[in-house]
């Protein structure tokens, strides 16, 4: 049987941890949540400000924004992000989904195709840019870019801020579609070296150094562009 005093320590432990995960996520907030998906082509974010995305544009020449949180033409945030978009000269799409429903194998579809489509580079973001975004990334890194799934699932993470906890967390259906998802969309063959050769290992291996060479934004971007 624990003592009093061990009891005591536990709870202490407990609390801590919830202490440092709560000032974990609150700084990914505070940073914009910008992180490099794939480097010269794919990043994500939380809804950017008109200043972040100047930055995001003059860094990393961003071509295109898809913004998954929907339209709305009366949001501050949305008329700010068109405009800001429009002056720099990138295309700005919509893709309305919600981070608490599954998407189904036809709205990504549709999805995969915008993204094949779009200019890259391209920033992706939701409203925090943890869950939505992971998800589109995951299936951006598969479908599109030809890695791997496993690889590609890893966009859905605690490290950017997803906290996908079955019967606890709504936005677990983020994970549930990416369970379904990443086995409808296998990595795309052309996207690899070679036609019709799925991406290797040592290729995966290469993308994925990038990106860690890369970094998110506390690494890319400078003191100035956190504002």
């Amino acid at each position: 049987m624990l003592s009093i005093f061990s009891v005591r320590r536990i709870g202490l432990a407990v609390l801590a941890c919830a202490a440092v995960a709560g000032t974990y996520l609150l700084a990914l907030q505070l940073y914009g949540n910008f992180h490099t998906v794939i480097p010269g082509e794919l990043y994500r974010s939380a809804t950017p400000t008109p200043e972040r995305l100047e930055r995001y544009h003059e860094l990393h020449g961003i071509k295109t924004v898809v913004n998954l949180r929907g339209h709305g033409e009366d949001a501050p945030w949305f008329t700010r992000e068109v405009a800001t978009a429009r002056r720099l000269g990138i295309a700005h799409r919509d893709f309305p989904m919600s981070a608490s429903r599954e998407l189904t194998s036809e709205q990504a579809a549709k999805l995969v195709k915008l993204l094949k489509e779009a200019e890259k580079p391209i920033l992706i973001h939701c409203k925090a840019g943890a869950d939505r975004s992971g998800l589109i990334s995951a299936l951006y890194m598969s479908a599109v870019a030809g890695i791997s799934r496993e690889e590609a699932g890893k966009q859905l993470s605690v490290f950017y801020g997803h906290l996908g906890v079955p019967y606890l967390s709504p936005t677990h259906a983020m994970d549930r579609s990416w369970a379904a998802l990443g086995n409808v969309f296998l990595p795309d063959p052309s996207s690899s070296g070679e036609a019709g050769q799925p991406t290797s290992r040592e290729e995966d291996r290469d993308r994925r150094n990038a990106v860690q060479e890369d970094g998110g934004l506390l690494t890319s971007l400078p003191a100035s562009a956190v504002r």
